[in-house]
């Protein structure tokens, strides 16, 4: 710990300076050895990121810290940029002018046992920092392989599936491809490599949008687009009745506007977002995720090709708008909502 008599001839022989906001205290590689006491402001000591001007911040100080501590002690070069944020007014101490003074020796070696014991503890939190943020690191790598080799081996088990699917129907069973004996076989195939998946890989339920975080927002959001959804397409069935314009729509009742119909909304959820859409997300590590979305999006209506290009259009569209929304709270519920009532107005007025 400092002593009062220390304290007092440093203040005794300290210079006190006023440095503005942006200006450099001192810059890497400076070849000096002053010691600052910050008495008001806030100073942050950085690294330079090298030729595209990017900062690393290591260290932010305030009022009673001291800045400058390792040159001091060792009269090495700076090993970090400082810069005040704001207005600053510090004390500055040169080691050779404590050391004049009577008694210097004992100021000096007093003083360097303070700063050492503070360097020490910034080296202890630094330390501790670093590992913590290594070991999350290491997480997100783990994390990011698992996902990786889970999108690849997806990607295989639904490749063989659609073409397995497609032969089997087709050729063998002559299986009307329109039909919901077709449209629930084909999600099965694609369903069940993926719980599959899933389950071998221990993949939480949280992970696949089977959750209950944010599920009040996406239900809420879910409900209001589907409204609007349902309001849009009366107003385009009553315009056609009433203009040339717009060809006559006939609405009609179908299987979709059964609960089945919902069930096979929500495991397409599951296996086009849930299950896709978060295995491209974190395999690309793709932040903003409108990458993920697209790529996904186009996948799934690839996925669809033996409709024809129309519906692997349709799909792509559709599957765009499933996947933003998604991305908005990740929760698999309330993208089911809106996947449900925009198919039943789509099959009701015979848009499918």
């Amino acid at each position: 710990m400092l002593a009062p008599d220390t304290r007092e001839a440093m203040y005794r022989v300290g210079e006190r300076i006023e440095v503005s906001a942006g200006s450099l205290l001192f810059a890497e590689d400076e070849q000096s050895n002053e010691l600052y006491i910050i008495e008001s402001g806030k100073i942050v000591s950085y690294q330079a990121g090298g030729e595209d001007d990017a900062e690393w911040p290591v260290l932010e100080l305030g009022e009673g810290d001291i800045v400058g501590e390792m040159s001091f002690l060792d009269g090495g070069i700076r090993q970090l940029n400082a810069r005040a944020e704001v207005d600053c007014a510090l004390l500055r101490i040169h080691p050779f002018d404590l050391l004049e003074v009577e008694g210097g020796d004992h100021y000096y070696d007093n003083l360097r046992a303070s700063v050492g014991i503070t360097v020490v503890q910034r080296l202890r939190v630094g330390t501790e920092l670093h590992v913590a943020t290594l070991q999350h690191q290491l997480e997100l790598v783990q994390k990011q392989k698992q996902f990786g080799m889970f999108f690849l081996f997806t990607i295989t088990l639904f490749s063989i599936a659609m073409v397995a699917n497609n032969v089997i129907s087709t050729q063998i069973l002559k299986v009307d491809i329109n039909t919901q004996l077709f449209a629930w076989q084909y999600l099965l195939v694609l369903l069940v490599p993926s719980l599959i998946v899933v389950w071998l890989m221990k993949i939480p339920m949280s992970q696949i949008g089977l959750t209950t975080k944010g599920l009040r927002k996406s239900l809420t959001e879910g409900t209001v687009t589907s409204l609007a959804a349902v309001a849009l397409t009366a107003v385009i069935v009553v315009g056609s009745r009433m203009t040339d314009a717009i060809p006559d729509l006939r609405v009609s009742t179908n299987w979709s506007e059964t609960p089945a119909y919902f069930l096979h909304s929500f495991l397409q959820e599951v296996v086009a977002r849930g299950f896709m859409q978060s295995a491209v997300l974190r395999f690309l590590n793709d932040r903003g995720g409108v990458r993920t979305v697209i790529l996904t999006s186009t996948m799934f209506g690839v996925f669809h090709i033996h409709f024809g290009l129309t519906a692997v259009i349709v799909t792509i569209v559709s599957c765009i708008i499933f996947g933003l929304f998604y991305l908005r709270h990740e929760n698999i519920f309330g993208v089911t909502l809106l996947h449900f009532f925009l198919g039943a107005c789509a099959f009701s007025v015979g848009m499918l």
